[in-house]
């Protein structure tokens, strides 16, 4: 057996597959990694709802700072965006119908 297949005793330096050593009866360690897996499974609830919640908010947060919100904006980000000036008047045109044109 390697030492990928259990856990090694620190106390006889026997290989284990159980939660307590099978030669000298002492608590075997878990790796860090499979400590914090453990302690995830128990919260996976609460780990659910505040991935859920973060999603929700890089998104809100992501599309209110790319929308434009007025009609400036959004003729600034078609002339940031356009390739050429057609698609500029058709994205202008666009702003033209979304926004109402100040005076």
């Amino acid at each position: 057996m390697t030492d990928s297949e259990g856990l090694r005793c620190e106390h006889c330096s026997a290989l284990n597959r159980k939660p307590v050593c099978g030669r000298c009866r002492s608590e075997l360690v878990e790796p860090p990694f499979i400590r914090c897996a453990w302690k995830l499974f128990h919260h996976r609830k609460q780990v659910f709802v505040v991935g859920v919640l973060a999603a929700f908010g890089v998104y809100y947060w992501a599309s209110s700072e790319i929308a434009p919100r007025t009609y400036v904006e959004c003729k600034e980000h078609a002339a940031r965006t356009a390739r050429s000036n057609a698609a500029m008047y058709v994205l202008i045109s666009n702003c033209s119908a979304r926004f109402p044109q100040p005076p």
